[in-house]
């Protein structure tokens, strides 16, 4: 009499299964706080700009100086000016994982008049 044992092909599939999932979750995961830093420095290239034209504006160097300190790591500050506006743009290249995204907030202010 032979004995037949019943292999079952599916063993281990849900160990498969768990590590691609989890392995999703992580890279998800991962790929979402990074979209969340972007967003974050973005805002921050938004504020200096702002701030830094607002000042200019103002005719405050001294102040404007001082909103530049507050811009992201590695930005640069562009300043135009024209006879009736001030123009700041704030750039930054925000690197991951070898990917470069290049972000950019932008601020227009009328000059004000001398007192």
């Amino acid at each position: 009499m032979k004995t037949y044992i019943k292999q079952n092909k599916s063993r281990g599939m849900v160990t498969v299964e768990l590590a691609i999932g989890l392995l999703s979750v992580v890279t998800i995961t991962v790929f979402m706080f990074w979209i969340v830093q972007l967003g974050v420095v973005q805002a921050k290239c938004v504020d200096t700009a702002t701030q830094v034209a607002r000042q200019l504006a103002r005719g405050d160097k001294a102040a404007a100086k001082k909103a530049m300190a507050a811009k992201p790591a590695g930005a640069k500050v562009i300043t135009s000016r024209t006879a009736k506006e001030i123009r700041v743009e704030v750039l930054v290249l925000k690197k991951y994982m070898g990917i470069a995204v290049p972000i950019s907030g932008t601020a227009n202010y009328m000059t004000e008049a001398a007192t």
